[in-house]
């Protein structure tokens, strides 16, 4: 059912639906993006999560976006810390559950942003405030694509050709590693196209972990594809990446 913000505002018993998800903060965030015209119409959730939710909205000219809504009060903030403390983008953030949930959101669309201008298959990201992140749904209508965990592939070396692709675009030109990279991260087109999501986590290049969180997405990678046949070496694959070898 389609919900104009001004109307959700002022209707209690509307707001219901979404209890749990969108607090009164989050819900005057969402009507002031919609008031300058991010967007027009909020149809529902199509995702929920204890850390986070995606809901489903429409802009004027029809075009479908994914609404990405951080809970605070589950933020889990020792999970956290490891991927934003050693940030060099992000320093001096104060050390209660709101301000480190709003770095978050910011820290995962400037990350979509340098990883969509180095040429990865990932979300486009239109706006964000506070605690929500607006960018392009990919799906078909109002579905998202399903997870590659979810997928039947028909040719899983052609697919590990394309995932590998975008791991060294995302490392050699974004200055980026995913750090939560593998089968449930990456969503599947109608033509088996990779799309990387749920790049929250993601680190630069000169974070003192990420050679860490790089070698753990390559063994995760690895063990998806070598599960369906594609021969797979961390060692060489983790050295394509990094661009030591063709």
């Amino acid at each position: 059912m389609p919900w104009d913000m001004g109307k959700l505002v002022k209707d209690a018993e509307s707001r219901k639906i979404f209890a749990g998800v969108l607090d009164e903060s989050t819900l005057m965030t969402l009507y002031r993006m919609s008031s300058k015209g991010t967007f027009k119409t909020l149809y529902g959730i199509i995702k929920s999560g204890k850390e986070s939710s995606v809901l489903i909205a429409e802009t004027a000219d029809g075009k479908m976006l994914a609404i990405k809504v951080y809970a605070i009060g589950a933020a889990n903030f020792k999970r956290m810390q490891p991927y934003i403390i050693g940030d060099s983008r992000f320093t001096n953030i104060k050390k209660d559950k709101q301000s480190f949930v709003y770095s978050w959101c910011r820290k995962e669309f400037q990350n979509l942003q340098r990883a969509k201008n180095a040429g990865v298959n990932c979300p486009e990201v239109f706006a964000f405030a506070k605690n929500v992140l607006v960018m392009e749904l990919l799906g078909n209508d109002m579905d998202s694509f399903p997870k590659l965990t979810n997928t039947k592939i028909t040719n899983h070396k052609k697919l590990f050709k394309e995932v590998v692709k975008n791991m060294k675009l995302l490392y050699q030109k974004a200055g980026l590693v995913h750090t939560d990279l593998s089968e449930y991260n990456i969503l599947i087109d109608n033509e088996e196209k990779p799309w990387l999501i749920d790049f929250s986590q993601s680190v630069m290049r000169d974070h003192p972990n990420a050679e860490y969180f790089l070698r753990k997405d390559v063994k995760n990678i690895c063990n998806y594809f070598s599960r369906h046949g594609v021969e797979c070496d961390e060692e060489s694959l983790h050295d394509e990446i990094k661009g030591y070898k063709d």
